[in-house]
């Protein structure tokens, strides 16, 4: 009796040896996996901290590039505008010369006494007319359509920035989920190091979710950085005849 007791005994004290072992374990994972979590969230903050930062420098550079642009866009137009201006004054100037050279000599040759009347004169006169007219038309409508073509090319200008901005941003958003989604696998992976085998199923399930993720984003971040917002595909080119830009009746343009 006194050695079955003895053995009761020493059994009893083996339970509780293996239960503090194993609180203590317990203790030691626990804390393991806080300090695990808190260097984790500790890093994601680093990294949000700098995200946010090179976003706002890269925005600031994106907006002084724009305001360059704007400023080199006004100072075209201005250009254009200046040189039409030149253009018009001189075919103006000229077209006035002609008419006071033919019209001294019309005068001239009715002081002389010539009684025909000077036709070929008027006609040139008329042509002349006519033809720097003509020339005075088109260098216009040739000024209004550069203007317009500036105008164009500085709004798909703008509008590829818009877009070249919102892909960085879709991309960046895009690295700091798949960073978040290696934290979780990360973490999944050491708790089914531990785990029972209950748990396991419940933890290969979620680790399976999490590698799913893991793919769509890389797949995400994949088109990001080849330039198709939102994931989509890109916009097929443009088909079909050209628009002609010049103005009717201008076949020399």
């Amino acid at each position: 009796m006194a050695e079955k007791r003895e053995n009761s005994v020493l059994f009893s004290l083996r339970e509780l040896k293996n239960i503090e072992e194993d609180r203590v374990k317990e203790e030691h994972d626990d804390r393991k996996k806080r300090d695990e979590d808190a260097r984790l969230a500790k890093e994601a903050e680093e990294r949000a901290q700098r995200d946010a930062a090179e976003r706002t420098r890269r925005e600031a550079e994106d907006a002084e590039r724009r305001r360059f642009d704007e400023i080199e866009r006004q100072k075209r137009e201005e250009q254009l505008r200046l040189e039409e201006s030149e253009r018009k004054a001189r075919v103006e100037a000229q077209m006035k010369l002609e008419e006071s050279r033919l019209k001294m000599e019309i005068e001239a040759q009715a002081v002389h006494g010539s009684k025909k009347k000077p036709t070929v004169l008027i006609a040139v006169s008329a042509f002349l007319l006519v033809t720097v007219s003509g020339l005075g038309y088109f260098a216009y409508t040739k000024s209004q359509e550069s203007d317009r073509k500036a105008r164009i090319a500085a709004a798909a200008q703008a509008q590829a920035e818009r877009e070249k901005v919102e892909l960085q941003a879709e991309l960046e958003r895009l690295q700091a989920e798949a960073a978040r989604l290696d934290g979780e696998v990360d973490k999944t992976l050491k708790a089914m190091a531990t785990a029972s085998d209950a748990e396991k199923a419940a933890l290969q399930a979620k680790l399976d979710k999490l590698r799913a993720e893991k793919a769509a984003n890389s797949e995400g971040m994949n088109k990001a950085r080849s330039g198709k917002k939102g994931g989509g595909s890109a916009k097929p080119p443009a088909t079909g005849p050209a628009l002609k830009l010049c103005p009717p009746g201008q076949p020399i343009c």
